[in-house]
């Protein structure tokens, strides 16, 4: 009786809610998209940038289990071609990043309806790296802010949670062919090895160095702030303040946001309380990791972090410098 009763109460709110918040004449003064790898801790990140709910957050709405995103054509990891337009998607994009798209799961941190009275929009996304820098480009009023996390971090939390939505075929992103014409076509056969005689931690980490690869690629230095996971672990207060003066120059933040419940407390999605950014290493073999950094050394992210699991900022500085010169 009560799986009845919460698909009951999900339908009323569907058919409720959804046509105030699509039709609801709401401007919000700032929209952040927060995107990043599955696993790479967004959901954390987009919890302590909205730490005092000032934002209405939007969790994951590029995901292909809504039928609006389905009809419009969005699969996992939809690549979007810089100068080509698809009107489709850009009209679901526009509806999202501007407040206008209602779902119960999208919408499930926000207390009540009148979260869309909020002045802020925060959209946090795991499938949306390969598509955001078209969107970003048509509609330049979006703040992207791109999450990085240790790709062994990432596969093994993905080992974790094998039964979730993520892309496990690699060679599923050689099927989009702007994909393949624009960035993939160098890797072709590495992509196929890796498939045909990879572990499941090879496949997810060659997916994080292609749906990584191209918006670090893609996005100027001004475009886009890139954020560590890690860096938020080791000064939480420093990279909030990063975000906030992206958002708006003149943002002051004078919290300490280590006293946040929200910065000790695990996200929906995880059920850690400690974080530790080399964990990893004491579950992965030497042979995983050499295997791992084989993969990465290919699109030239190998040294993106240290021995330490840190992020190097000059190996970014000089791999997307590289980039911008193709």
């Amino acid at each position: 009786m009560s799986g009845l009763w919460l698909k009951f109460k999900k339908l009323i709110k569907l058919l409720f809610f959804k046509p105030i918040y699509r039709f609801y004449p709401r401007r919000y003064e700032k929209t952040v998209w927060l995107f990043g790898a599955g696993r790479s801790g967004t959901t954390w990140i987009a919890s302590l940038i909205n730490h005092d709910n000032s934002f209405r957050e939007l969790f994951e709405p590029f995901h292909h289990v809504y039928p609006e995103a389905q009809l419009c054509g969005f699969t996992k990891h939809l690549y979007l071609k810089p100068n080509k337009r698809n009107k489709s998607i850009e009209n679901l994009a526009k509806r999202i990043l501007h407040g206008k798209f209602y779902h119960p799961r999208v919408e499930e941190g926000n207390p009540v309806i009148w979260a869309s009275l909020q002045r802020k929009l925060l959209v946090k996304d795991v499938f949306a790296n390969l598509l955001a820098y078209r969107i970003c480009k048509v509609d330049k009023s979006v703040k992207p802010v791109l999450l990085v996390r240790n790709p062994f971090a990432v596969a093994l939390s993905k080992l974790g949670k094998k039964n979730w939505f993520w892309m496990t075929e690699p060679r599923d992103l050689l099927q989009q062919s702007d994909l393949l014409n624009d960035y993939l076509e160098p890797f072709q056969d590495m992509i196929h090895t890796v498939a045909e005689q990879g572990s499941y931690i090879d496949k997810q980490i060659l997916i994080w160095a292609v749906i990584n690869y191209v918006p670090l690629l893609q996005f100027k230095e001004d475009e886009v702030l890139i954020t560590f996971y890690e860096d938020w672990v080791k000064d939480p207060n420093a990279e909030l303040h990063r975000v906030l003066e992206f958002i708006d120059s003149d943002a002051m933040n004078s919290l300490d946001i280590r006293d946040s419940e929200k910065f000790t407390a695990p996200s929906k999605t995880s059920f850690k309380k400690a974080f530790h950014v080399a964990d990893w290493k004491k579950e992965i073999s030497q042979d995983e990791i050499d295997s791992g950094l084989r993969i990465l050394k290919y699109f030239g992210l190998h040294k993106l972090y240290d021995e330490f699991s840190m992020p190097d900022p000059e190996a970014l500085a000089r791999f997307r410098s590289k980039g911008q010169a193709r």
